[in-house]
C-alpha cells in the first residue's frame, strides 16, 4: 500500500531559506572586515593629516620669515642687486616650494629678480597685472599679503607672497615670493605623506591647482591641511590599497566556500522543485490550454475533457463526461470517425489528423482540426483539437474577394502587369493579354526581353527603361512606348509604373498599367496632317485675298522693265546706242527684275507646304520676311507699319509658321483701320523678353477694336467678325502658337484699337 504525505510549506521554503541565510552570513562577515579596515584608515588619515598640517605651517612660517628678513635688509640699504641674487639663490635652494624671489620698488617696477630666467617677471618692467593688485594692497595696508592663484602660460599655477619694504617710514616697494602650486603640494607636507595619500592643493574658489602623482582609486572621505593666511588648503584623500596575499587568500576561501555551498543547495532545491513541477505541469497545460483536449474510450464515450472543450462547444462544466463523442458530429461524419477510432487503436489507420464539423450546444456548426494520439495499452484515444472556424471563414472570404478582384481586373480595358525585382512577370490580367495577343501562360514567368518588345532601337529603349525601373529609378509620370502584338502588328501604349508594396511594407516588385493608345496616336497624326494642310490653305487664302495687291506690286517692276527695254530698242534703231548710254538703263532693268523676283520668292516660301521645322532663328529675320509681303498690303490701304524690336535671344520656332501668324495679325490690324484717317493709320509691331524662357510679341492697331462679348470666341474655329471672313485665320494662329508651347490673347489698346499678343519660346541655354 502506498501512502502519500502532503508536503508542508516550510519544507518547500527550507532550501531557499538556507541559501539566503548563508549569503547573509558571508555578507555580514565581509562588511565587518571592510568597516574595521575603513575605521583604521580614517584614524590613520586624521593623525597623519594633523602631523602634516603642523609641519607644513612651520615650513610656510619659515618661508615668510625669510622674505621678511630680506625686505628689512633691502629697506636698510644692506643689499644691492648682486647680494640680493646671491642670498635669494641660497634661500631658493633651501625652499624648493618657492619658484622665484623678486624686488619691486615703490613704483611697482621690478628691480631685482632671482632666477633671471624666470618668465613671471622682467627686469626693469612693471609688475604684471595679477601682481599689481596685491602690490597696491600691500602698499596701502603696510602688511604682507598673499595674491590669488593665477596660471602661467604653460598652465602651471602660482601664488605670490608680497612683503612690504620700508626705508624708515617710507614705503620702498615689496619683496615678492612666488610659490609654485605643484611644488607646494609636493614639498610642504612630509615626503612620506606625499607617497601615502592623494594630495590636492585647492584655493578658496574650489579650484584644484595641483596634485601629486597618485592615480589609484580614491576612498570617499578626506581630511584638510590648512595653510593660514594663504587662502589655500591641501585636501588629503586615502588611496585604495592593493590587497595583500593574506587578504587575497581570505577572500578566495570565502568565495570558494560560498560557491560550493551554493551549488549543493541549488542542486538539492532543483531536485525537489523538479518533482513538484513535473506533477503540476501536465495538469496546468491540460487545464489552461486553448486547444480542445479530450480522452475518448474505444466505444467513443468521453472519459475526460478540458475547460476549453466545454467552453468552445458551449456546455456547462462536468456535463460531457460519459457522452459519446459522435453525438457532436453530423450524421454524415459519424461512420468515418467510428471506423477511424477502431483502425487507429488497431494500428491500421495512418492518418492521425482529421477535420470535422462539430455541432455546439447552440446548434452552431464549428470546424475543428483534430490530432489523434492512440493509447493502445488503455484502449483509448487522446484528442487535441483546434477551432479553425474563423480561419475557414477567412479563407472563404478571401476566395470570394480574390474572385471578385479578378473579375474586376479582367473587366478593365487597361492592361495590368506585375513583375518581381528581377523583372520576371508574375501576373497579367485579361486586358493585357488581349492587347498584346499573348496568353497568360505565355507571359507569366518570362524574363526580359519580353515577346511583345520590338527589335532594334525601340526594343533597346524598352530594355534601358526596364533596367532603370529595376534599379529603383522608375518614371514618375505616364510615358509612351511602342510594342508589337503576337501577330506582328505594332501598337502604341502609355504606361504608368508603380512600386509593388506588400502588407508588411516590403518592396516586392513593380506593377505597370498599360493603355493602348494606337487609335489616339493615329487620330493625332491625321489631325496634324489636316492642320498642316489647313495652315497651307490659310496661307493661300491670305495670298488670294491679297492677289490684286500682289499683282499690282509685280506689275510695277515688270512695266518698268518693259519701258526700259523699249527705250533701249529705240536707241539701237536710231543708232544712238552706246555702252555708256545703255549701261545705266540695263542696271535699272536688273534692279526692277530683282524687285519682282524677291516678291515672287517670298510668296513661294510663304505658301509652300512642309512639315513643321522648329529651329533657332532671330525674330528680326522672321519679321523682315513677313514685312516683305505685309508692307504691300499696307501700302494698298495707306497704312504704315512701325517696328520696335530690341536685341533678343534666338527663338526655337518654325519661321514659316510664325510668319503666317504675323501676317494674319498684321493684315487684320490693317483692315480694322479702314475708317481711320490716312495720317493715323499706324500699326505697331514690338517684342520684349518677358522671362528667360519667353519672348512676347505684340501687334497694336488703332482700329475699331473687339467687343467684349466677342473676345472669348475670337480664336474659335469658324468664328469671324468679317462679312466675308472664313473664321480660320485666328484659330490657326492659336494652333500655331500653342504648337510652340505659347499663348495668344487680345486686349484693348491704351489709346483705342486692339492689342494682340503672343509668346514664343527662347532657345534653352
Amino acid at each position: 500500500m502506498i501512502i502519500w504525505f502532503k508536503r508542508s510549506v516550510w519544507s518547500d521554503l527550507f532550501p531557499n531559506s538556507t541559501v539566503t541565510l548563508f549569503f547573509l552570513t558571508m555578507a555580514v562577515m565581509l562588511w565587518t572586515l571592510d568597516t574595521r579596515e575603513a575605521d583604521q584608515l580614517k584614524g590613520d588619515l586624521s593623525r597623519d593629516s594633523l602631523w602634516a598640517e603642523q609641519s607644513a605651517q612651520r615650513r610656510l612660517d619659515d618661508d615668510r620669515q625669510q622674505l621678511i628678513d630680506l625686505s628689512r635688509a633691502i629697506g636698510n640699504g644692506e643689499l644691492d642687486e648682486t647680494a640680493f641674487r646671491q642670498k635669494s639663490a641660497i634661500w631658493l635652494a633651501n625652499m624648493p616650494e618657492m619658484a622665484a624671489i623678486a624686488y619691486a620698488d615703490a613704483s611697482g617696477t621690478v628691480r631685482y629678480v632671482q632666477p633671471m630666467s624666470v618668465d613671471l617677471f622682467r627686469h626693469g618692467q612693471p609688475l604684471p597685472a595679477h601682481s599689481a593688485d596685491t602690490f597696491a594692497k600691500t602698499r596701502d595696508g603696510g602688511r604682507l599679503n598673499y595674491s590669488p592663484a593665477y596660471p602661467a602660460e604653460n598652465g602651471e599655477w602660482f601664488v605670490e607672497l608680497q612683503v612690504p619694504v620700508r626705508s624708515g617710514d617710507t614705503f620702498a616697494g615689496t619683496v615678492v615670493g612666488v610659490f609654485s602650486a605643484q611644488r607646494m603640494v609636493r614639498r610642504l607636507p612630509p615626503s612620506w605623506l606625499v607617497e601615502k595619500y592623494q594630495l590636492e592643493l585647492v584655493d578658496t574658489l574650489g579650484r584644484t591647482l595641483a596634485r601629486n602623482a597618485q592615480r589609484r582609486q580614491l576612498i570617499s572621505y578626506n581630511e584638510v591641511i590648512s595653510l593660514p593666511g594663504s587662502g589655500l588648503f591641501i585636501r588629503v584623500r586615502p588611496v585604495q590599497g592593493v590587497a595583500g596575499p593574506a587578504r587575497k587568500l581570505q577572500l578566495g576561501l570565502i568565495v570558494g566556500l560560498t560557491l560550493l555551498t551554493l551549488l549543493s543547495l541549488v542542486s538539492l532545491n532543483s531536485h525537489i522543485r523538479r518533482r513538484i513541477d513535473a506533477e503540476g505541469e501536465r495538469d496546468r497545460v491540460y487545464r489552461l490550454s486553448q486547444d480542445l483536449l479530450a480522452v475518448v474510450d474505444e466505444d467513443t464515450s468521453i472519459v475526460e475533457v478540458n475547460p476549453a472543450f466545454e467552453r468552445v462547444l458551449g456546455y456547462l462544466p462536468g456535463t460531457l463526461e460519459g457522452r459519446s463523442f459522435l453525438d457532436f458530429l453530423p450524421d454524415s461524419e459519424k461512420p468515418r470517425i467510428r471506423d477511424g477510432f477502431a483502425a487507429l487503436l488497431a494500428g491500421t489507420w495512418q492518418d492521425h489528423y482529421v477535420e470535422t464539423p462539430v455541432i455546439g450546444a447552440d446548434g452552431e456548426t464549428r470546424y475543428i482540426v483534430w490530432a489523434l494520439s492512440p493509447l493502445p495499452e488503455r484502449n483509448r484515444v487522446y484528442l487535441s483539437g483546434r477551432d479553425i472556424s474563423v480561419e475557414k471563414q477567412a479563407l472563404e472570404d478571401l476566395r470570394r474577394e480574390s474572385a471578385f478582384r479578378k473579375a474586376m481586373e479582367d473587366s478593365l480595358s487597361v492592361g495590368i502587369r506585375a513583375m518581381d525585382r528581377n523583372g520576371r512577370i508574375t501576373y497579367v490580367n485579361q486586358s493585357f493579354c488581349t492587347i498584346t495577343g499573348y496568353s497568360e501562360e505565355e507571359l507569366v514567368g518570362r524574363l526580359p526581353p519580353y515577346p511583345f518588345w520590338l527589335s532594334g532601337d525601340a526594343g533597346e529603349r524598352n530594355r534601358i527603361s526596364l533596367l532603370q525601373t529595376l534599379a529603383g529609378d522608375a518614371p514618375k509620370d505616364v510615358f509612351e512606348s511602342r510594342f508589337k502584338r503576337k501577330n506582328g502588328e505594332q501598337f502604341y501604349a502609355q504606361m504608368l509604373i508603380s512600386p509593388l508594396i506588400d502588407a508588411d511594407g516590403n518592396h516586392g516588385g513593380w506593377v505597370a498599367a498599360l493603355t493602348d493608345v494606337t487609335r489616339e496616336r493615329e487620330a493625332e497624326e491625321r489631325y496634324k496632317e489636316q492642320m498642316e494642310k489647313l495652315q497651307a490653305t490659310s496661307r493661300l487664302v491670305t495670298l488670294g485675298e491679297m492677289a490684286s495687291t500682289l499683282a499690282h506690286e509685280l506689275n510695277q517692276p515688270l512695266s518698268a522693265i518693259a519701258n526700259y527695254q523699249n527705250g533701249c530698242i529705240e536707241r539701237i534703231r536710231q543708232g544712238k546706242a552706246t555702252p555708256e548710254k545703255l549701261l545705266p538703263v540695263m542696271e535699272k532693268v536688273t534692279a526692277q527684275a530683282e524687285r519682282a523676283g524677291m516678291v515672287v520668292r517670298r510668296i513661294r516660301e510663304f505658301v509652300k507646304q512642309s512639315a513643321p521645322d522648329r529651329r533657332a532663328c532671330q525674330l528680326a529675320e522672321v519679321v523682315d520676311a513677313t514685312l516683305a509681303i505685309a508692307e504691300i498690303e499696307a501700302k494698298r490701304h495707306g497704312a504704315r507699319i512701325a517696328v520696335d524690336l530690341p536685341e533678343l535671344p534666338d527663338l526655337l520656332v518654325d519661321p514659316i509658321l510664325i510668319e503666317q501668324v504675323l501676317l494674319n495679325l498684321i493684315k487684320n490690324g490693317i483692315e480694322s483701320m479702314h475708317e481711320v484717317p490716312l495720317t493715323e493709320r499706324v500699326l505697331s509691331l514690338a517684342a520684349r523678353l518677358t522671362s528667360n524662357k519667353r519672348v512676347t510679341v505684340t501687334i497694336a492697331d488703332c482700329g475699331h477694336g473687339v467687343p467684349e462679348d466677342q473676345k472669348e470666341r475670337l480664336f474659335e474655329a469658324f468664328f469671324t467678325t468679317k462679312p466675308d471672313g472664313t473664321g480660320l485665320g485666328l484659330g490657326i494662329c492659336r494652333s500655331i502658337v500653342e504648337f510652340h508651347q505659347g499663348q495668344i490673347w487680345v486686349e484693348d489698346g491704351e489709346h483705342g484699337g486692339s492689342l494682340f499678343s503672343f509668346t514664343l519660346p527662347v532657345v534653352p541655354s
